[in-house]
């Protein structure tokens, strides 16, 4: 009876103890939005993850990329790595390989003449990752939880909404950022060195487990209304559709 929802739009059935995998999306510009998603189930195991293009320092656009930005490309060519990652039911620690590998393809491909002008102040293809995998041992699910950035992981059960992850931002939490306006202190890039935080938790079920970018929760006063807000409509809804 658990359930896996990530912040996009589409509906998937699988695995034993699996009810629903589902996302939801909006995009502001059509076919122009810089977050992108991956999720999938197989045998006993499951992952929804979500990829936030920082548009403001990954603004650069390039020729060889039909004119997207580099937060465009970054989003989803991580999203592409950590697909590989699972596919390849590799370990935990060598996704940050797979990304690393995406990355140099995207600069190799560039525009070298574009690359080589983006400014002390923009950075070379940068996106956050948050990336939940679980795998069913019995009647639980052990729980990796990887990101960077401020884009989070969540898990919902009897105990409540839990922040799984820890927002890579300059301040003392989530709470304080409001007001603080913390800038990030770590994200995926090809230009910076960066950490793929990993976290492993032992969940019961039933639960749910999602990813979300900051286009979910970054407009609400306080973490607090987000996670109102998220188990409220749970509560009075009818139907996951």
């Amino acid at each position: 009876m658990s359930k896996i929802i990530n912040n996009k739009h589409g509906f998937k059935k699988g695995c034993d103890n699996l009810d629903a995998i589902f996302c939801v999306e909006k995009e502001i510009k059509p076919n122009n939005g810089e977050d992108s998603y991956y999720y999938s189930v197989r045998n006993g195991s499951a992952i929804v993850s979500v990829f936030d293009g920082c548009g403001g320092i990954g603004s650069k656009r390039y020729n060889n990329y039909s004119g997207k930005t580099g937060a465009y490309v970054a989003s989803r060519a991580v999203c592409g790595a950590v697909k590989a990652w699972y596919d390849a039911d590799d370990s935990a620690d060598n996704i940050s390989g797979y990304i690393k590998n995406s990355l140099n393809i995207c600069e190799a491909h560039a525009d070298k003449e574009e690359s080589r002008f983006i400014g002390s102040l923009g950075k070379s293809f940068p996106t956050t990752a948050a990336v939940i995998k679980a795998v069913e041992e019995g009647k639980k699910l052990r729980v990796t939880c990887m990101w960077a950035g401020d884009s989070r992981c969540y898990a919902l059960n009897a105990a409540g909404l839990h922040q799984l992850s820890e927002d890579d931002v300059s301040g003392e939490d989530a709470l304080s950022n409001l007001s603080n306006d913390g800038v990030l202190t770590n994200f995926i890039s090809a230009s910076v060195p960066f950490e793929i935080h990993k976290k492993e938790f032992v969940i019961d079920m039933p639960c749910i487990l999602f990813t979300a970018t900051d286009g979910c929760f970054g407009y609400m006063g306080t973490p607090m209304e987000f996670e109102y807000l998220v188990t409220n409509l749970l509560m009075h809804s009818g139907s996951l559709s």
